[in-house]
């Protein structure tokens, strides 16, 4: 799996490691990567990597999705959703573009939508800036 890490749009802003356990509703903009489990709800614009050892039990609202983990539950994508050679999904994913490279397992349910189409707004997270002084 070939993960961008310093230049061009996939430039990884945010990072989950192994061992890192989050429980809620999980909402950022720009590139987050998962090598660590989340269960709850996941919304963004833009990109969500899920890396090798990445366990997802969610509902995923995002720009893009690429998946080198374990992703249990339903999928919507305004652009695109790949499932690499390693990842594992069951679920349902809603997307217009979806890719599953040789080896990778997809369990569930597919449904093609328009580009830029989502079942429901996606709230962009707020920015507070920190207190001076």
């Amino acid at each position: 799996m070939n993960w961008k890490k310093d230049k061009g749009p996939d430039v990884v802003t945010g990072f989950l490691d192994q061992g890192v356990f989050f429980e809620g509703h999980l909402a950022f903009s720009g590139t987050l990567r998962v090598d660590g489990s989340i269960k709850g709800t996941i919304k963004t614009d833009d990109h969500l990597l899920v890396g090798e050892h990445g366990v997802l039990e969610a509902e995923i609202h995002a720009g893009t999705v690429s998946i080198g983990g374990r992703v249990t539950g339903v999928i919507h994508a305004k652009e695109r959703v790949q499932i690499h050679s390693k990842g594992r999904v069951s679920g349902e994913i809603h997307t217009p573009v979806l890719i599953i490279e040789t080896g990778a397992i997809f369990d569930g349910k597919s449904f093609m939508t328009e580009p830029g189409d989502s079942h429901s707004e996606i709230e962009q997270p707020e920015r507070v800036a920190a207190p001076v002084g």
